[in-house]
């Protein structure tokens, strides 16, 4: 967790164009894909990425497989997700309404924006991995809401994270309510305990999508 957050630090101190040996490698958000996988972060780790993913790090591509950063570090990060998608909708929105543009009801105390789908999936979040992370249902709800927000997630994934039929079921939800908002191409489920129920849910839900 400490290394965590001293990389989540760099990453901050170094979003401007900041000084030092690492700042030609992270200057202006350059750092696009971070994998963690098979380490020992933890709660603690994940709330420092989250910081840095809510300030706008342009981070696309995160691997967090096999780390137990339990449900409430998916809480953080996902929420985190969520706001940065948000933020980046109100900043790239027109003043104007115009066909095409998402709108995000913000649940987590905001308001409605509106995105510009093109500027927001070439700058957030499109890949995350979360495989055995131990976030149980509450964590496999956090990230249902977050898909509700997101419009630049492509690749998920979720496998070994002990999804039932009801988790299944909330998951589901979340994309078909999506729909074509949501350009998700990879889901990964494996090594979890779904059953027939759970898969006749998700297959109803991808009726609405394009993409996946």
């Amino acid at each position: 967790d400490e290394g965590c957050a001293a990389l989540s630090k760099a990453m901050l101190s170094t979003r401007g164009g900041g000084s030092g040996p690492s700042a030609p490698a992270l200057a202006g958000g350059t750092l696009h894909t971070l994998y963690l996988a098979g380490n020992c972060i933890g709660e603690e780790g994940t709330h420092a990425l989250a910081s840095v993913i809510r300030g706008g790090c342009g981070l696309r591509r995160l691997h967090l497989t096999g780390n137990g950063i339990g449900p409430d570090g998916v809480k953080a990060l996902t929420e985190a997700i969520a706001e940065d998608e948000i933020r980046r909708g109100s900043l790239d929105a027109p003043e104007n309404d115009s066909d095409g543009d998402a709108i995000f009801t913000d649940d987590m105390g905001g308001t409605p924006s509106r995105a510009s789908p093109l500027l927001s999936q070439r700058s957030g979040m499109q890949e995350l991995f979360l495989g055995g992370t131990g976030m149980g249902q509450s964590g496999c709800i956090s990230v249902s809401r977050m898909l509700e927000h997101s419009i630049s997630l492509r690749v998920l994934s979720l496998a070994n994270c002990s999804i039932r039929d009801e988790e299944m079921a909330v998951l589901s939800a979340s994309i078909k309510q999506s729909g074509s908002r949501l350009p998700l191409e990879a889901l990964q489920l494996s090594f979890n305990e779904i059953t027939s129920v759970g898969l006749e849910s998700l297959a109803r839900a991808l009726w609405n999508s394009t993409t996946l």
